[in-house]
């Protein structure tokens, strides 16, 4: 299968409930027998094909039963509101996984998702303080 050509860079802040480490990323269970997380990303350089999508942010939050590996998790994405719709549709595909090998991180972490809220379009503020 032909993928559209894609890159995304910049700031990313991710957390989980499990224990440092993150059991669930090597098939073990969670911490706390859920598993609860989030991520925010400031893109500071990317494109989608030929959608620009630098300055744009987007977070998600995350909820699995159990492993995540043995998926039935629920996600809900957030979009910077200052996204066109050229760039929604370019970042809802790369946070799918929709346009990735089956190997990849967003593919991977996609294939455990069973029930997808509604995204949410809100402006995101961050600020880094990397002292």
């Amino acid at each position: 299968m032909t993928y559209v050509d894609w890159m995304i860079s910049g700031t990313k802040l991710a957390a989980c409930s499990c224990d440092y480490g993150c059991p669930c990323e090597f098939n073990a269970p969670p911490t706390l027998d859920v598993c609860e997380g989030l991520e925010a990303m400031e893109i500071e350089e990317g494109y989608f094909g030929d959608v620009r999508l630098d300055g744009l942010r987007f977070a998600a939050t995350y909820r699995w039963p159990g492993p995540v590996h043995l998926g039935g998790g629920a996600a809900q994405g957030v979009i910077d509101e200052a996204a066109t719709d050229a760039q929604r549709e370019a970042l809802f595909k790369i946070l799918s996984g929709e346009e990735q090998e089956p190997t990849t991180l967003f593919n991977i972490y996609g294939s455990t998702i069973a029930i997808e809220h509604e995204p949410v379009f809100a402006p995101i503020e961050m600020e880094w303080d990397y002292e």
